[in-house]
């Protein structure tokens, strides 16, 4: 590490701000951390490892690392309440050390008395030396900060919120509604804008920043107008988290071992069944976005996307029936929620009776129900010959189900059929998957390090042997 010892003393930029608030209010704040500029170094390469520490009080959350950086995009948000004008937002910069102790690279304190006003506020920042180290500080950080009011800090928060729970309170203001207003205009847009022949719709990432502002708005109880989001991508990613943060998920989570008994049963049509079994013992509001959801997927699996049944199967199942434990030895039930979330795509309209579903275009067709399709180059006759199987007590069923279950996976994320998986195919496997299990979304290195520990061969693909082996050594 390098550490030059001119000390550059530099003010807050200056603002206009507001005037103070009333005394005794309390607010919520959200600040999102989007990028730094101009930053000091403190590697001998020239450039820093930067993160961000935010914190009122003892409440602090800290930002992703960009390595070899001076300008990096952060773009994270994090959530304060009950904040008081007394308050003071600390920021600081710092930048990262295997080795060592954390290289200080300023920070700045902005006092909560300059943001009376509920509303949007983009800053600019200059960083200081408030810690007194003696190294230079350089550049300036750059925030979004979203107050609101405490009457509003007061009410629930839409996401997070029991879907019934929820309906309750729409229905004081929308007595007709059968799901909540941001839901069905969010679908309706998108159906408007040409998400059927929207390559990669429900898969590409929209906006982090953007979604989040969403959220904070839908939160606050605002009405959103979809039709003023510029990158579709963001609607999607919006709707996807307004799923992820339902309590108890679409599918009900005690419905989770019925759906993988079934799965595992040899009975014809059990899964069907259990399906049958299932959705009329859902909460009527539960159906109603269910139906809604299911037809519209059914729309999108009609149009050139490249997003056909399973792949949207394979996407919504996350959000719809989640992993009830964090780890990765539940990868044996992957294949069989998403088979389960594939069937409702592919029967939606013998299931579900609310009224709910968006209205078909003229050029969606509904689509038929797909088998498994093998990787290409690979025949299914092989797999005794070509698979060693982990453990001695593993039977011949329990390695059938897991090879089915690795060849759906398979088929589905070799989109070019080439007969393995490349590197940004196996990305968003990884991240797909580690969503599915509940887990935090993966830094590149550790997409990377999955990579590697699965591409046996080293030649930066996963073959359908490696694929294989791997999933086996995880499921039995």
């Amino acid at each position: 590490k390098k550490h030059t010892q001119t000390h550059t003393h530099t003010a807050l930029t200056a603002q206009a701000l507001p005037p103070r608030m009333s005394a005794g209010s309390s607010l919520i704040l959200d600040v999102t951390v989007v990028s730094g500029r101009g930053l000091a170094s403190r590697d001998m390469n020239g450039f820093s490892d930067p993160y961000a520490v935010v914190r009122i009080g003892k409440k602090k959350f800290k930002t992703k690392t960009v390595t070899k950086s001076l300008n990096p995009n952060w773009d994270e948000t994090f959530r304060f309440l009950d904040i008081h004008e007394e308050d003071q937002l600390c920021v600081s910069v710092s930048d990262k050390d295997r080795f060592s102790r954390d290289d200080y690279m300023g920070s700045v304190s902005i006092s909560m008395e300059e943001f009376a006003q509920p509303g949007d506020y983009e800053r600019a920042f200059s960083l200081d030396d408030l810690e007194k180290s003696g190294d230079q500080v350089s550049g300036e950080i750059f925030l979004h900060l979203k107050v609101r009011r405490s009457d509003i800090a007061a009410q629930p928060l839409v996401f997070g919120m029991p879907l019934q729970d929820l309906m309750k309170r729409v229905r004081t203001t929308h007595p007709d509604a059968k799901v909540p207003p941001f839901f069905a205009a969010i679908i309706e847009e998108l159906l408007a804008r040409g998400a059927r022949e929207e390559l990669g719709i429900l898969r590409i990432s929209g906006s982090r920043r953007h979604i989040q502002k969403l959220r904070a708005s839908i939160d606050c109880w605002e009405e959103i107008d979809p039709a003023s989001v510029s990158n579709i991508h963001d609607l999607t990613g919006l709707l996807k988290l307004w799923l992820r943060s339902l309590p108890d998920p679409l599918l009900g989570a005690s419905n989770f071992d019925a759906v993988i008994a079934a799965a595992d049963a040899s009975i014809p049509d059990a899964l069907l069944n259990e399906a049958k079994r299932i959705i009329p013992a859902l909460p009527l509001e539960s159906q109603a976005v269910l139906e809604m959801l299911f037809s519209f997927l059914e729309e999108l699996a009609a149009g050139q996307n490249s997003m056909d049944s399973r792949n949207l199967s394979l996407v919504v199942a996350p959000n719809l029936l989640p992993c009830t434990k964090n780890d990765m030895a539940s990868l044996s039930a992957v294949g069989k929620v998403n088979t389960f979330v594939e069937l409702l795509l592919n029967n939606w309209r013998t299931l579900f009776s609310t009224g709910c579903a968006v209205a078909p275009s003229s050029a969606s067709k509904r689509p038929p129900a797909t088998a498994p399709l093998p990787p290409p180059i690979v025949k299914q006759e092989s797999f005794s010959t070509k698979i060693s199987v982990p453990g001695e007590d593993a039977d011949a069923s329990s390695v059938r189900a897991a090879m089915d279950e690795a060849l759906c996976m398979f088929a589905a994320y070799d989109k070019d059929g080439s007969g393995g998986i490349d590197r940004a195919e196996f990305s968003l496997f990884f991240t797909e998957l580690r969503e599915w299990l509940g887990m935090s979304m993966p830094r590149p290195h550790e997409i990377a390090a999955a990579l590697s520990a699965m591409d046996q061969s080293r030649d930066g693909i996963v073959d359908w042997h490696e694929f294989s082996q791997w999933w086996l050594s995880m499921t039995i």
